[in-house]
């Protein structure tokens, strides 16, 4: 486990990171695996945007229509991650908060905000 200490004038924050496997709960891991595979199957970024419109175009290319519109589908999904600003990677790390100032986070507390 490490800690952050977050300083903004003379108001101090503490988070506690699990930063191990064996630390963090099945339930988190599960979580935190989630948004690794949503991430790297869909993105949230231009760059993600401009590579599922090169898949896009790869496909129709090839006439492998099923493919394309699993593409396009996911683009969408893009958008919208974009469009929130969703940032998958920031998300994973939440995961692995465990406390702040001392208050420990429960499982149920991360199925609440998903």
């Amino acid at each position: 486990m490490k800690e952050l200490i977050l300083v903004n004038g003379e108001n101090k924050t503490t988070i506690s990171i699990d930063d191990e496997c064996d630390e963090i709960t099945i339930d988190r891991w599960h979580l935190i695996q989630d948004y690794e595979l949503t991430d790297y199957q869909v993105g949230s970024t231009m760059h993600d945007i401009n590579q599922r419109m090169q898949e896009l175009d790869k496909y129709l290319a090839q006439k492998k229509f099923d493919e394309a519109l699993q593409v396009r589908k996911n683009m969408q999904q893009t958008f919208l991650s974009a469009k929130a600003r969703l940032n998958y990677k920031s998300l994973q790390f939440g995961c692995m908060i465990s406390s702040v100032n001392g208050v420990k986070l429960t499982d149920e507390d991360y199925k609440e905000h998903n």
